[in-house]
């Protein structure tokens, strides 16, 4: 499963895609948090392309609210034997709500750490996390 967030939710949707070329019986499900982010998505090639590649596409709340990405990452945590979390360490982004859910529930958890990017084009180090 996969949120679809821009970054490293895309990258690793492509990974499965790419990799369901030569085990077809690996499925990818995009868990969309609304139907607006859903209709964004499919108005580029890219991501169009991937979202059809899906063997589904949950849409997990008509309108934004402030809790549709705690509600997505719950029911992604729920419906999954193991969770893969690429975390900054930012107590407030949407990952570390997805860790904690991984622990509620008693889920498999790899943790991948990730760092800054020394970026020479930007002042503020901080905007460039991998």
């Amino acid at each position: 499963m996969s949120g679809f967030a821009d970054g490293v939710d895309q990258y690793f949707a492509e990974i499965v895609l790419e990799k369901k070329k030569t085990n077809p019986a690996l499925e990818l499900i995009a868990v969309i948090p609304y139907q607006k982010r859903l209709d964004s998505l499919m108005a580029k090639g890219r991501t169009y392309e991937m979202l059809e590649a899906c063997a589904d596409v949950v849409v997990m709340q008509e309108k934004c609210h402030p809790s549709v990405y705690s509600h997505r990452n719950r029911y992604m945590v729920e419906h999954s034997d193991r969770v893969i979390a690429v975390y900054d360490g930012r107590e407030k982004e949407g990952t570390v709500r997805a860790i904690r859910f991984a622990h509620q529930f008693g889920k498999e958890l790899r943790e991948i750490p990730v760092g800054l990017i020394l970026d020479k084009n930007r002042t503020n180090l901080g905007q460039n996390r991998i």
